[in-house]
């Protein structure tokens, strides 16, 4: 059993630069959250696949737009809403 979050965001960065946003943001995420839950993430291109304690997935970058598309397990479930309003706080503040 798992949740998904699914959400986009359009920017003017480019794709260098919005890459940059997404790695400052696991940065911050890694400093607000001491242990990120195990938080870990790999670029491959254009992806950064995540993965965590009950938290796995991806982060698109193209150079007009950002696609989060996680999966939540365990007790990450119950805070999806949570979560979600998190990353779209990130993504408003970063991109």
């Amino acid at each position: 059993m798992f949740s998904r979050i699914t959400m986009s965001r359009s920017h003017l960065k480019g794709l260098a630069g919005a890459k940059t946003a997404i790695t400052n943001v696991q940065a911050d995420l890694l400093k607000r959250f001491p242990g990120g839950g195990g938080l870990r993430g790999t670029w491959n291109g254009n992806i950064l696949t995540v993965n965590g304690s009950n938290v796995s997935g991806t982060i698109a970058v193209t150079d007009s737009l950002v696609r989060v598309d996680l999966k939540l397990t365990g007790t990450a479930m119950f805070t999806k809403g949570l979560v979600e309003g998190e990353i779209q706080k990130y993504l408003e503040s970063y991109l």
